[in-house]
């Protein structure tokens, strides 16, 4: 799942995805620095100028916005994404123990 850890053995099979992310995180850094910040660098994804994380209700609004302009009408929440990572993941053979990691779960009844 960590492609640049020094004891990962497999190659991410999302190469475009990297390259995207990396990009984005570029461009973040980038914004920041031109508004006099320094970039909180905690890998968020969807984050605010500063790096901090976007807020989660706001991120829900867009999606909904996003889903009404495309007529689909399924309820998708950040959180839908979290459940379909943990399937996915799972159904790719990632051991459980590794899962709980990456979501930062103690227990494995809650994965």
């Amino acid at each position: 799942m960590h492609p640049n850890a020094s004891n990962c053995k497999r190659s991410t099979r999302f190469p475009i995805l990297v390259a995207l992310l990396k990009r984005l995180k570029i461009k973040q850094a980038k914004i920041a620095y031109a508004n006099g910040r320094k970039f909180s660098d905690e890998d968020f994804i969807f984050s605010r100028p500063d790096g901090n994380p976007e807020n989660i209700k706001k991120m829900d609004t867009r999606m909904r916005r996003i889903l009404k302009r495309m007529n689909l009408n399924k309820k998708i929440t950040q959180h839908t994404f979290r459940h379909t990572f943990t399937s996915l993941a799972a159904e790719a053979g990632v051991p459980l123990d590794e899962i709980q990691k990456i979501l930062g779960h103690e227990k494995d009844e809650v994965t």
